[in-house]
């Protein structure tokens, strides 16, 4: 699409698994993710982007107000969200005690950015990390994630969630 103050470029996966689709630019230089503000450079005006199924990407080469959240650009296993929340947080784990699975609790707010790098781990008293359970960028919203303790001993453990700039810790005990 062009248009006399900019050009636009729109790709999309309509399919049911990840593809690595070609898109086409009407010229090389750099372009702006209309949804994340990220800029590309593009130094061919074909190349090849992931996509994941149902995800679709414009870009432009005028970087554009970001959208407000609320716009969905793929599909996830969280749609059941009906609002997302406004602050990262930590809620914790259910149930608590536990035996020997639990279910931690966590949201990715939207003052925080459109996603954020986050790791939740599990450490025991002496500061060992003892599990890894998320380690990647998120996007806002709600999750949960099961803790399978089966291999540790009966004891507390610490929750400690890094999002960002932000560090979150809760206490859980493990009674076998």
């Amino acid at each position: 699409i062009t248009h006399a103050d900019f050009d636009v470029s729109v790709i999309g996966n309509f399919g049911v698994t990840a593809t690595d689709a070609n898109i086409s630019f009407s010229r090389t230089g750099d372009w702006y993710d209309y949804f994340s503000g990220a800029t590309r450079t593009v130094s061919a005006t074909t190349e090849s982007i992931r996509l994941e199924p149902g995800e679709f990407k414009i870009f432009t080469t005028s970087r554009l107000p970001i959208p407000p959240i609320g716009i969905t650009t793929d599909i996830d296993d969280n749609e059941s969200r009906s609002e997302l929340p406004t602050v990262t947080a930590l809620t914790g784990n259910y149930p608590n005690p536990f035996n020997p699975t639990t279910v931690i609790r966590y949201s990715v707010g939207t003052q925080d950015f459109a996603s954020l790098p986050v790791r939740l781990s599990v450490y025991d008293l002496l500061g060992r990390e003892v599990a890894v359970l998320v380690n990647g960028v998120q996007a806002a919203g709600q999750y949960e994630v099961t803790f399978n303790a089966s291999s540790l001993s009966s004891g507390v453990y610490l929750i400690r969630m890094q999002a960002g700039e932000q560090s979150f810790t809760r206490k859980m005990m493990l009674v076998k």
